[in-house]
């Protein structure tokens, strides 16, 4: 499933990661920096919106998640081009997160715990994409059938 709280914002950024407290506390931050934040709990619930209806200007994912993890849902990110320019900060518990993100591309790593500071440093100096707009409408009813 995916969620989203949409408002005036900077940026529109998704979440994916499949620990729901941590996917709930970096998405009330973010939002309460002015971010619009999506979040999806795998890889491949992430996908299905992206592909149908969320075009982010960025994308924070975890790497090690169940059903689709991180570097496979990065795999396929990449292979579609009109998803592939949406930067993506990978998150990852790893000791060595950048080793564990080489061949991903990454605008960024991130190792968790997360510090907070450099998260949203991160955000902040990388350039949003151009998106189109999202039809809330299609959105909202297809959340509404997910429920």
């Amino acid at each position: 499933m995916v969620a989203c709280a949409m408002s005036q914002s900077k940026a529109t950024v998704l979440i994916i990661e499949d620990d729901a407290d941590l996917q709930a506390l970096l998405g009330e931050i973010l939002r309460d920096e002015g971010y619009s934040v999506f979040t999806a709990e795998d890889g491949a619930a992430a996908l299905a919106y992206l592909r149908r209806f969320i075009n982010p200007d960025f994308i924070l994912l975890d790497l090690n998640m169940p059903r689709m993890d991180g570097r496979q849902f990065r795999q396929e990110q990449l292979k579609d081009p009109g998803l592939a320019k949406i930067p993506v900060v990978v998150v990852s518990g790893a000791e060595e997160a950048a080793k564990a993100a080489s061949g991903l591309e990454p605008a960024g790593v991130l190792t968790k715990p997360i510090d907070l500071d450099m998260l949203l440093d991160t955000l902040e100096h990388l350039p949003p994409k151009q998106q189109k707009p999202l039809d809330m409408s299609i959105l909202m009813s297809s959340l509404i059938k997910v429920a």
